[in-house]
């Protein structure tokens, strides 16, 4: 299968869709590894969406322009599961941090920039 690429043009509208969108530099670098030991990765953009709306449009734009994309939460994983290995983009998930607490049914429902030690 051959992949879109992620040029200025992609990284443009990307920043139309959300207010953070990194094609260079410590936020890259960053995202190229996590704890596996694997990497880097270099990834060909970083996008931290704020809300769910933002995520559902980069997911859309780079579906229709068959852009590989990772999620990515804190890079704490040993399995190299939020690692680029294709280039793409990186889906930063950190900034979705939604909480609601239903007490009558003892269940926390949060988001994926939460973590555990936070929560608890």
């Amino acid at each position: 299968m051959s992949y879109g690429v992620c040029d200025q043009t992609v990284i443009g509208e990307l920043k139309v869709i959300c207010e953070e969108v990194y094609d260079q530099g410590e936020e890259v670098e960053e995202r190229s590894i996590d704890r596996s030991g694997w990497g880097p990765f270099m990834p060909e953009c970083v996008v931290c969406p704020k809300s769910v709306a933002e995520v559902q449009a980069v997911m859309r734009l780079c579906f229709a322009k068959k852009i590989p994309v990772v999620p990515r939460g804190a890079g704490t994983g040993l399995e190299g599961a939020a690692l680029p290995v294709r280039g793409g983009v990186v889906l930063d998930v950190m900034q979705l941090r939604q909480m609601e607490l239903k007490k009558d049914d003892l269940v926390l429902v949060c988001g994926p920039g939460w973590f555990k030690v936070e929560v608890n």
